[in-house]
């Protein structure tokens, strides 16, 4: 059941589904988010597949937009992965809620402030 709600969401908004990814995942098996990265991408890559093909068949994406935003997506992802294993799960969770709080703060102020 959690892994359908976070496909849909990811699917469909995909802002900060990794993190709620990861945080789900080591909530339910209790490991470290070291051990999580592979299963977490591999679902995250089946629904953005899953959504993409949904948008592409809709006529609803624009390429000019996209393809830059790919390509920095696979060197994110490829730089984010690469230095992740070498940091510590405490680092990489403290990380995590830096950039969450962070966020959370600057949607917060866009939207109300």
């Amino acid at each position: 059941m959690a892994q359908a709600l976070l496909g849909l969401y990811g699917g469909y908004f995909g802002g900060g589904v990794g993190i709620m990814t990861t945080a789900t995942y080591g909530l339910l098996a209790g490991m470290p988010p070291h051990r999580l990265m592979a299963p977490r991408t591999l679902m995250l890559a089946i629904a953005n597949t899953a959504a993409a093909i949904v948008f592409i068949g809709f006529g609803m994406v624009r390429w000019w937009v996209c393809l830059p935003m790919l390509v920095g997506a696979v060197a994110g992802g490829w730089l984010g992965a690469h230095y992740g294993k070498k940091l510590s799960p405490r680092i990489i969770r403290w990380w995590t809620l830096a950039v969450t709080a962070t966020t959370t703060i600057v949607f917060f102020f866009r939207a109300y402030g």
